[in-house]
């Protein structure tokens, strides 16, 4: 156990980076006559780490990240409006610097016009089988990556963020689910393992409406 607890404490941050990394919302980006790379091919802004088809909220969309190995200045110089769509396909771009000491990296989201339709419509629906959620709770925005087994879900639940913490405690033991790490209950993360599958609770503090974001990112195979 100690072995896995360790592998696990090493994993799971990284795991939790990168899919935050793809479902981030924030600025969207345009080449507007800068130079650098082509939008339409974004690993040529730089070494790519990471390409894979995702489902977004039942549309599919093609995932780069990639190290921008140039440094942030000649980002900034190549994006300039907000998206780009040409011959039928749109790109989004996010750029994040995971630390003071590494490269900026890029993310890049590309769909038809059709599959960003379809990202977009309808309420969402929860997928994760394995993990039950609260009554009543409103499924934000749903990503899978099929190839890693790798699914991610955002919550809004009307419960208090101790509420949820001990929903989750009891639900998952009940169906078998052992938690790692229980000396950290304030972290409002929470660890679960069961059998190779892993699952993490990411729990945020209650709004004025009193919704607590609730994030579960649930991964097959995950334990060696």
């Amino acid at each position: 156990m100690r072995g896995l607890t360790r592998t696990l404490q090493i994993g799971i941050p990284s795991l939790m980076a990168g899919l935050s990394a793809i479902v981030v919302q924030a600025a969207v980006f345009q080449t507007g006559g800068g130079t650098g790379g082509d939008l339409f091919d974004p690993g040529s802004f730089g070494r790519c780490l990471y390409r894979a088809a995702m489902q977004i909220n039942g549309g599919r969309a093609e995932v780069s990240v990639i190290a921008c190995e140039a440094g942030g200045g000649s980002l900034s110089t190549a994006f300039k409006v907000e998206q780009v769509t040409r011959d039928g396909r749109t790109v989004r771009l996010v750029t994040l610097k995971p630390s003071p000491d590494t490269p900026p990296m890029m993310v890049a989201v590309s769909q038809s016009v059709g599959e960003a339709q379809a990202s977009r419509s309808g309420e969402g629906r929860h997928q994760i089988e394995e993990i039950p959620i609260p009554s009543g709770a409103r499924v934000l925005s749903f990503q899978r990556n099929d190839e890693s087994r790798t699914s991610l879900e955002r919550l809004a639940v009307r419960m208090p963020e101790a509420g949820v913490r001990g929903y989750y405690d009891a639900i998952l033991a009940r169906d078998g689910w052992s938690r790692l790490f229980p000396e950290s209950r304030e972290s409002g993360l929470m660890v679960f393992v069961k059998g190779a599958t892993v699952c993490c609770v990411g729990v945020g503090a209650a709004d004025s409406y009193g919704e607590s974001r609730v994030t579960l990112l649930h991964k097959r195979g995950a334990v060696k």
